[in-house]
């Protein structure tokens, strides 16, 4: 028998997998994240954070800080 899953942050299973997540996902921020963190758990690279700022323009404050307990919006990488 399998053990229940453990808890996550991100509304998707590709999180950490490599895949790109399926636009609609979510994350809900952790204490000690930020966005190049978020990212990086999201896509596998840190670069991807000004996507994940753009995406979340009304709800990142004006040096792109983000608050525990704050839902963002992943969105799909471009192109994929």
């Amino acid at each position: 028998a399998s053990k229940p899953a453990a808890k996550t942050t991100v509304s998707s299973k590709t999180a950490g997998s490599g895949q790109t997540p399926a636009a609609g996902k979510t994350y809900k921020v952790q204490p000690g994240d930020n966005l190049s963190k978020i990212s990086r758990k999201c896509y596998g690279s840190s670069k991807y954070f000004r996507l994940i700022a753009e995406a979340n323009s009304g709800k990142i404050g004006p040096k792109m800080q983000v608050r525990v307990g704050q839902t963002l919006v992943i969105p799909p990488l471009p192109g994929k």
